[in-house]
Order: C-alpha cells, then sequence, then structure tokens
C-alpha cells in the first residue's frame, strides 16, 4: 500500500489536499522497516 499512496503524493500532489495522506506517509517512511528497505533497494524514485 505504501508505494502507490507515496507515488501519488509525488506525482499527483495529494499531500496538499489531504494531510492526513501526507502524515501517513511521513509515518511509514519514519519506520525501521522502511529505511532498512531503502537502504538495501536505494531510494524511492517517481515515475515522473
Amino acid at each position: 500500500m505504501g508505494y502507490p499512496v507515496e507515488a501519488a503524493v509525488q506525482r499527483a500532489g495529494l499531500g496538499e489536499n489531504y494531510p492526513r495522506i501526507t502524515e501517513y506517509v511521513r509515518r511509514f517512511q519514519a519506520r525501521p522497516a522502511y529505511k532498512a528497505a531503502m537502504e538495501k533497494n536505494g531510494d524511492f524514485k517517481s515515475l515522473s
């Protein structure tokens, strides 16, 4: 679920009108598992 939401916030600018979605993305990005995945696989790059 995280990837589509993160992509929507980055590509469609959903965070501007939906602050709870932005907060959700910030919370899962702060989790140790997310940080470990980013270290292993590299930073998230949007498709734009």
